[in-house]
């Protein structure tokens, strides 16, 4: 019955009926509580549906049943940076790079909690580490220029 209701979610889902996804999902949930990939997918509905609260509770349930995966911790740092908690979220992204440090994903939103923390040197270390990965990422260049514009860089950088 819980793959029947998760069914039932990710077509709601896939329709952007997030109410009824959200809805389905927590039946599933309930029928099934230690699947951390439920928790995942509600956690996007609840997302989606702006219920950021609730989908950081269920990403958190996700990192607390599957500590070993990337993705929970990844997805936590978001939902906790949705919510102006940088401080927060700081520590799933880099939790995350522990368990995956090639997630440029996570190396952005890392940069990104440094930024919003004030935290710029910190800031512009993690996103000239992105672009030496990926030379065009778009948010990389973006908070770069925006830290150079903020502040005086030493020759050189």
């Amino acid at each position: 019955q819980a793959d029947d209701r998760a069914r039932l979610a990710r077509f709601c889902d896939n329709r952007r009926w997030f109410g009824l996804a959200v809805s389905n999902y927590a039946d599933a949930i309930e029928l099934r509580p230690s699947d951390p990939g439920l928790r995942m997918e509600a956690g996007q509905a609840l997302a989606a549906f702006g219920r950021h609260d609730e989908a950081a509770r269920q990403y958190q349930a996700a990192v607390d049943l599957a500590p070993e995966q990337a993705q929970p911790h990844i997805q936590l740092g978001f939902e906790q940076g949705r919510l102006g908690k940088p401080a927060l979220a700081e520590p799933e992204f880099r939790q995350a790079l522990r368990l995956d440090p090639n997630l440029i994903d996570a190396r952005v939103a890392l940069g990104v909690a440094f930024y919003e923390q004030e935290k710029l040197d910190d800031a512009l270390k993690q996103f000239e580490d992105v672009l030496q990965r990926n030379p065009k990422d778009p948010i990389a260049l973006h908070y770069v220029q925006l830290l150079r514009e903020r502040t005086p860089l030493p020759a050189g950088r």
